[in-house]
């Protein structure tokens, strides 16, 4: 599944499932999920980046890359901060459905 879809996915149960059909197990299983997805597209994008600055002819656009390639380390940090969040919403609705049975 992709990164965006997992989030999707977490940010649903979390605001539209009764707290009780959440447990705290699915919340660890889809931030890992997500985590696994997020190293699988920066790896791919790394190599698409690698292989641009390989062929380029152009210094400046190597050095675009070379700056494109930092970001994907940065977008990855972003989108695993995000998840982070959405984690503990849903560590917070499993406990709560733990609390009311």
């Amino acid at each position: 599944m992709r990164p965006r879809a997992r989030l999707a996915v977490l940010l649903a149960l979390t605001a539209a499932v009764p707290a009780s059909a959440v447990t705290e197990q699915e919340c660890d299983d889809d931030r890992d999920g997500l985590y696994q997805d997020l190293a699988k597209n920066r790896e791919r994008s790394l190599r698409q980046i690698r292989a641009a600055i390989e062929a380029s002819t152009s210094e400046a656009e190597r050095a675009y890359l070379r700056e494109e390639r930092v970001e994907v380390w940065h977008q990855e940090e972003r989108q695993r901060a995000f998840g982070d969040h959405i984690w503990r919403d849903c560590l917070r609705h499993a406990q709560d459905g733990e609390k009311s049975r």
